[in-house]
């Protein structure tokens, strides 16, 4: 099931970059937005396959490929001029980042699946709200 959702992804993406076209900056930062929210979901569903017994070497560089990736998006979103609400949204999400990760991190030491599932959900939700800022401004 993994690799059938790793070769949708990478038929995904070659379709995505036969049909590209110049984004707006805030279209740019949507999908940023939208590929960390992505990010996330990859993330917890190979720390879980971990977590079940399925000890791949693949499934654990993967994880930390994604966690890696994740970072350098967050890098990247950091350099936007946010303000107000959306700039304290980014500060939580660079925060509970932190945490989380390094709970992703404990692969092998703990068992944190009910963590990682409120945690995952918690990110996915700072996305939104960001994704929605830059929604309203295109």
């Amino acid at each position: 099931m993994l690799d059938n959702s790793e070769v949708l992804i990478e038929g995904a993406e070659s379709i995505a970059n036969e049909y590209s076209y110049n984004f707006s900056t805030e279209e740019k930062m949507f999908i940023k937005i939208k590929y960390m929210s992505y990010l996330i979901q990859r993330i917890s569903k190979y720390y879980m396959a971990v977590q079940v017994g399925l000890d791949d070497p693949f499934i654990k560089e993967q994880l930390k490929f994604s966690v890696k990736t994740f970072d350098n998006e967050l890098t990247h979103l950091k350099s936007y001029d946010y303000d107000g609400q959306s700039h304290i949204n980014l500060i939580a999400l660079e925060e509970y980042w932190l945490t989380t990760k390094a709970l992703f991190s404990t692969l092998n030491e703990r068992k944190l699946p009910n963590v990682i599932y409120i945690s995952s959900g918690h990110l996915e939700d700072l996305l939104e709200k960001l994704k929605l800022y830059h929604s309203k401004n295109q």
